[in-house]
């Protein structure tokens, strides 16, 4: 039989990861509770012209950024761990740097990269599908794909502000000066510059409209990941993630109840 804690470290990653995101999530809530959007107005030195906008004006906890590396980090190293147990437990032989989970380019590569996974395992492991999705071949796991990649970003990773305009009242003063302007029915936040800009307006133009924006945080130079929900994409990956864990704990376990070499 499987030690009791054969798997422990990659549970241990996950149990850390969805109690680290649970607290991302009470930052970043206590963060936009205490920090509303602001309008301002920026004018163009040259022209006169004037560009309204809405930003967050205080910066982000530090303690956000550690949390979001780290939960990417940790998740793909959660499935090098799922590998290279099932690895010890069925040959043997110690993990070496080179067991990997195997992700792949396409079926094909995936299909090479299974040569590190115990025979016993590798129908297993080849059922996962984790290589991207395309129209030019069935099945694919954009998930893990995506965050394989994200992972590749290392020290780079971090998270920014999103932003949906939650309410936008028409009532306002718009005064448009004879050079004209304009203001966007459908303003979109920018996750690069992070504000939105909803108008222009000439030199003599005016532009007070009443603007509520809802705002959440997303990864950023995260590679596939980036522009998405912290929160939201992470605990997706993390069930996926055990939910791996689950059946290769099962799979190893039955590789070995039925090798008679195994006590």
């Amino acid at each position: 039989m499987l030690g009791h804690d054969t798997f422990e470290s990659p549970k241990f990653l996950l149990t850390q990861t969805r109690g680290a995101i649970v607290r991302f999530g009470q930052i970043a809530e206590a963060y936009f509770e205490a920090n509303h959007a602001e309008r301002t107005v920026s004018v163009d030195p040259k022209t006169g012209w004037k560009t309204y906008k809405a930003t967050f004006a205080n910066p982000l906890p530090a303690e956000l950024r550690h949390i979001a590396f780290t939960a990417v980090n940790d998740l793909r190293h959660a499935l090098d761990q799922i590998l290279c147990t099932s690895v010890e437990a069925i040959t043997g032989r110690v993990a070496t740097r080179s067991d990997y989970f195997p992700i792949g380019g396409d079926p094909r590569d995936f299909e090479a990269k299974l040569r590190v996974v115990p025979d016993g395992l590798k129908q297993v492991f080849r059922d996962f599908q984790v290589y991207p999705r395309s129209a030019q071949y069935d099945g694919g796991d954009d998930l893990l794909c995506d965050l394989s990649k994200a992972a590749q970003r290392k020290h780079r990773l971090s998270c920014r502000i999103g932003a949906v305009v939650a309410a936008m009242d028409g009532g306002g003063t718009i005064d448009f000066d004879p050079d004209g302007g304009s203001m966007s029915l459908f303003p979109q936040w920018n996750i690069h510059t992070q504000e939105l800009i909803y108008g222009t307006t000439g030199p003599k133009g005016h532009l007070i409209h009443t603007l509520r924006l809802s705002g959440f945080l997303v990864y950023y130079d995260a590679g596939p990941l980036t522009g998405r929900s912290v929160v939201d994409i992470t605990n997706d990956i993390i069930d996926r993630v055990e939910s791996i864990l689950r059946t290769v704990e099962h799979e190893t376990l039955m590789v070995r109840s039925r090798d008679a070499s195994f006590p």
